[in-house]
């Protein structure tokens, strides 16, 4: 069987891409279908697809022009040794949001308006390539300008589908990134190639499979699982019920999932609701701007102290996936679950979760 790594990826297309936030939402979030077919790949629940993506062509032409330089002008990329035009070089190979240090220290010399950039590391975080080259000349070459620039890196998507019953399919959940600095509109790398400028059935785009392991549905079929995945974190756990409803698992699968509002962030509704509706899972739901008071996924767990507790002493698996802030709360929340239903202080919850940890019953999947 072939092996798909950062060296040798598989060229997959978009095969479908459906905007599952509704109108009056404050996000633009996708489903988006990758076609595996012919690539023998397999993945499991909990594994995550690694995407490389092209640059956006307007950015590549600001970059360009800022750099007064010309589309088709000759450079080497300094990691492969292959001389190719400076279009493809910055569509391709850097990511040109990114500033080194290293090229900073070396314009600085020529421009000390850079200086207070390295001084202020965090500042650079406002700033894209063209930035520190559209108000300057630089007789720096082309070339040493191109040495010292970052390579555009994969970016790690969870897979949102199971391979029993979408065996030639690769879903994932995507927000696109957009926001403004420095009086321009600045739009996330990869969120927007995947959800906008990428042509279903068309763009050729590089993937591998980034195995995860212990993420991942426990083997036996009958244990139950609570899942914490708020926004794009439900991605693992639309791949876990798609599984278990394949085989007719007998676990109990519980689900906490938090958003914005009901009425345009409630993802796979139609999905889910028909899962509760059958008893196959229970649903706790957080909308933080539903009402006037801020309500998270955390607050639902505290809600639901005794029965949670309970679920937990049967066996069960917890898995959290979403972002580390959203996260560092959910634990601090099961602790204090921990520590008033058995009764115990809260260190002794934390060392209790801690134990849980180590027997790879508490999972995590944060970025």
């Amino acid at each position: 069987m072939k092996k798909y790594n950062i060296k040798n990826p598989f060229l997959t297309k978009i095969i479908r891409r459906d905007l599952i936030s509704k109108k009056g939402s404050v996000k633009n979030t996708y489903h988006i279908v990758l076609n595996i077919t012919g690539s023998n790949i397999v993945y499991k629940t909990g594994d995550s697809v690694a995407i490389l993506p092209e640059n956006c062509p307007v950015l590549v032409k600001k970059t360009i022009q800022a750099l007064r330089s010309k589309e088709d002008n000759l450079i080497i990329d300094p990691r492969s040794k292959v001389k190719m035009s400076l279009k493809d070089f910055l569509t391709k190979k850097i990511d040109i949001r990114k500033i080194p240090l290293s090229l900073l220290h070396i314009l600085s010399k020529e421009n000390p308006k850079l200086k207070p950039l390295l001084e202020d590391v965090n500042s650079l975080t406002q700033c894209e390539l063209w930035d520190i080259f559209k108000d300057f000349h630089y007789t720096t070459s082309l070339q040493s300008i191109c040495n010292e620039l970052i390579p555009l890196s994969y970016r790690f998507y969870s897979i949102a589908s199971s391979q029993k019953d979408n065996p030639n399919e690769i879903h994932i959940i995507v927000v696109e990134v957009t926001y403004f600095s420095n009086n321009d509109e600045r739009k996330g790398v990869t969120s927007h190639f995947l959800c906008s400028r990428a042509k279903e059935n068309e763009t050729q785009i590089p993937i591998y499979i980034h195995n995860s392991k212990y993420f991942t549905l426990p083997q036996d079929p009958n244990v139950p699982i609570i899942m914490i995945g708020p926004g794009t974190g439900i991605a693992p756990f639309r791949s876990f019920l798609h599984d278990r409803l394949a085989i007719n698992a007998n676990g109990k699968n519980w689900l906490f999932f938090g958003e914005c509002n009901r009425s345009t962030d409630f993802y796979f509704e139609d999905f889910i609701t028909k899962l509760t509706k059958t008893k196959f899972l229970k649903l706790n739901t957080a909308f933080s701007r539903d009402q006037k008071e801020k309500i998270y996924v955390q607050h639902k767990i505290l809600e639901n102290s005794k029965e949670l507790w309970q679920w937990i002493k049967e066996g069960s698996f917890i898995f959290i996936c979403g972002a580390s802030s959203m996260a560092k709360e959910v634990e601090k929340a099961l602790i204090l679950v921990i520590s008033k239903e058995d009764n115990i202080s809260y260190s002794d919850a934390q060392r209790y979760l801690s134990n849980l940890r180590k027997e790879k019953r508490y999972v995590k999947d944060v970025y």
